[in-house]
């Protein structure tokens, strides 16, 4: 529309757009006519369908869930959990819940043992797995405060509590819970108010970084203080993330009523916090890099022969084949080949000091061109060092 009529409309209505029609328009539509001798129609079975169901999809939840089954058990021998269990643990319930519901299409006819036994149990035996998606997403929660993709994977995790708590006391249940659960969830998240996605996260890590400041000595009486106090070594990168979480929502104005002594330059307020927190005395140059793309238009993959996503948070995002290591230095391999090696921080500093807007940049070497597509990027630099927090974008890979 912006391009067409130039008609401005905020992304968030295209978003609600999009949740109305099959949140709610489409579910109530498929329910308008669902039948209500459901249990008593005769239907007929796919054998192809009746495959799929029995020899893959079941096989493949069941191995799933016996490697979550025993990493708990791990788990229990003392061994730390890895922070990102919680997203392991949302996809076995994703593929799990298909599988059950396509198992009710064999119910009334076709049945086997085998499917029998699956809907019987599925629900009971994931109660361990449902237990650790909870207490990993309490741990994430506890430790870095509510942030959007906790709050969404708290949602699932919600709806699939409400199921298998459906399902596992002695009450009769409705397959037409599944959809209103859904569409309770759904409207929980997009429209609660201040406790919906769009409000809540960025609450709570104002609540943090208050906290966090007071505790500091930064905050007295409700007001900044003139004495520069450093942050405990350890609270930096979660310091550093708030700010940036908040300066990409345009969220972090609420400092500047603290500012009665007009510490801060109004007009940079994340690289203002960053210094008084690093401390006045030789940290004068360090800066901090908070980049957020607003608009993310298609990417031209032409001639292209990989596209890798890279999401980064904290130590986390090295992967096999690709990523950053050591925060800094991103790594390509390609068919288990190291072809690209080098520090991006620098380089991240630099582009930003060009274009605010966009920080996009290729690299290249003998064999390769790479062109680094950028999302999101956080982290603090200084004449002698730089280093990033968090980073979010794609890499296009192509042979020369």
């Amino acid at each position: 529309m912006d391009q067409l009529f130039d008609i401005n409309i905020p992304s968030i209505h295209y978003l609600r757009l999009f949740i109305v029609m099959t949140g709610i328009f489409q579910v109530a539509f498929f329910l308008s006519d669902f039948p209500d001798e459901y249990y008593h129609l005769k239907f007929t079975a796919s054998p192809i369908f009746r495959v799929f169901t029995s020899y893959i999809a079941i096989p493949v939840t069941l191995i799933y869930g016996l490697i979550l089954l025993a990493y708990i058990v791990r788990i229990f021998l003392g061994y730390e959990m890895v922070e990102w269990v919680f997203v392991l643990c949302i996809w076995y319930f994703v593929i799990g819940i298909l599988t059950w519901l396509f198992l009710l299409y064999f119910e009334n006819q076709d049945d086997n043992p085998w499917m029998a036994w699956f809907r019987k149990w599925f629900f009971i035996l994931s109660v361990p797995i449902l237990l650790l998606l909870l207490i990993a997403l309490f741990r994430h929660i506890s430790d870095k405060g509510i942030l959007e993709e906790f709050y969404i994977s708290a949602s699932i995790a919600s709806f699939v509590l409400l199921i298998i708590l459906l399902k596992c006391l002695p009450v009769k249940s409705d397959l037409r819970a599944f959809p209103l659960f859904l569409i309770l969830i759904t409207v929980i998240t997009f429209w609660s108010g201040p406790i919906s996605i769009c409000n809540l996260p960025i609450t709570n890590q104002k609540h943090r970084l208050i906290n966090m400041m007071s505790e500091a000595g930064m905050i007295k009486d409700g007001n900044l203080v003139s004495d520069s106090i450093r942050i405990k070594a350890d609270d930096e990168p979660d310091f550093s993330r708030m700010v940036y979480f908040l300066s990409s929502r345009g969220a972090l104005d609420f400092v500047k009523t603290m500012d009665k002594n007009h510490l801060l330059n109004e007009n940079d307020l994340a690289n203002s916090l960053m210094q008084r927190v690093n401390g006045s005395q030789g940290m004068e140059s360090e800066k901090i890099l908070s980049f957020y793309k607003s608009k993310h238009p298609a990417l031209d993959i032409n001639d292209y022969q990989q596209m890798l996503h890279i999401h980064q948070t904290g130590e986390v995002g090295l992967s096999d084949s690709y990523g950053l290591r050591d925060r800094n230095i991103l790594v390509i391999r390609v068919d288990k080949k190291l072809v690209y090696e080098g520090d991006i921080a620098k380089i991240l500093w630099d582009q930003s000091q060009k274009d605010a807007e966009n920080l996009d940049f290729e690299l290249e070497n003998d064999d390769y061109l790479f062109k680094v597509v950028v999302n999101s990027a956080s982290g603090s630099f200084s004449n002698s060092s730089a280093r990033l927090d968090d980073f979010t974008g794609f890499i296009l890979v192509k042979k020369k």
